[in-house]
């Protein structure tokens, strides 16, 4: 690991520090940080399709918290190679891991305000609601984001208002 990093920060090789990167990761594919590091070595490249696999396979081990990040590169990737539809089901994914840890929405909420895109972030959010239990550990975190969101950034505090009301029903 220590080689590829020599190849991808000292001497910018990054067919080099791809390939050693992608040896460690066979020699054990469960390394987070190698395939992280594949990823962006990837990207550097210029190579999508494989730091899009190397992002899949991130997104598909963890913590839900250590999921949604690679579940939001995953997608803005998928979008700037065209593929909305591949997009927007890498979002509704990390979007999804809202319901089981909470904390995730902060992550969500950071990605979609540092891109300008939180119209964005509400249509998705609400569309994770609509798949969510009502009473699951994300729900009320993240129906107060909306009202936030909604009624500070986006100048709906009527739709804010609703998901309070929303929250309130389902947590009594």
């Amino acid at each position: 690991m220590a080689e590829a990093r020599i190849w991808l920060e000292a001497l910018p090789d990054y067919p080099r520090a791809q390939r050693i990167l992608e040896e460690v990761v066979a020699l054990d594919p469960r390394d987070r940080s190698a395939l992280s590091r594949l990823a962006e070595v990837a990207l550097r490249a210029g190579d999508s399709a494989r730091a899009a696999d190397a992002y899949q396979r991130l997104a598909e081990s963890g913590s839900p918290e250590e999921r949604a990040a690679p579940f939001m590169t995953l997608a803005d990737l998928e979008r700037e190679l065209g593929d909305r539809a591949a997009s927007d089901a890498a979002a509704a994914r990390a979007f999804d891991q809202v319901a089981e840890t909470p904390a995730v929405v902060a992550l969500l909420e950071q990605h979609f305000r540092a891109r300008a895109e939180m119209a964005e972030y509400v249509a998705l959010a609400e569309e994770a609601l609509a798949r969510m239990a009502l009473r699951a550990a994300g729900a009320l975190p993240l129906r107060l984001s909306l009202a936030q969101v909604l009624r500070r950034e986006l100048g709906a505090p009527g739709r804010g208002l609703e998901h309070l009301q929303q929250a309130a029903r389902g947590h009594p």
